[in-house]
């Protein structure tokens, strides 16, 4: 059974697989939530998102589950959500502080990441 290291990988994985099907989808002029055709803005939309999912999976990697997490909130927040910037520090700082009180509370290390630590 994977540990808790592989849980970020599978999901964000399953959400880039998911995300590329319905940009394929997109693509010829389909959809999964409705009949109405979806523009090239759309797409493009889309394809940023899927971006940003693989970015985050290749950073979790790199640099571990926290600072990867904090990036993907913040450019989301700042993003498609189109937040103002101090919204969406506040928000991205509160899921991170979540997530980490709650890997703590069920005793889940997170990933760290393979590349070395520079400052201390």
């Amino acid at each position: 059974m994977p540990g808790a290291r592989e849980l970020p990988l599978f999901v964000g994985l399953l959400g880039c697989g998911l995300a590329a099907v319905q940009v394929g989808y997109a693509s010829l002029g389909r959809s999964f939530v409705g009949e109405e055709p979806l523009d090239p803005v759309q797409v493009r939309r889309g394809l940023g998102i899927l971006a940003a999912l693989a970015g985050c999976v290749v950073l979790t990697r790199l640099v571990g589950f926290v600072p990867a997490s904090a990036a993907l909130l913040l450019w989301v927040t700042l993003g498609p959500a189109r937040m103002r910037p101090a919204k969406a520090l506040a928000y991205s700082t509160a899921v991170v502080v979540g997530v980490q009180g709650l890997a703590g509370f069920l005793a889940l290390h997170l990933p760290t990441g393979s590349l070395p630590v520079v400052a201390r």
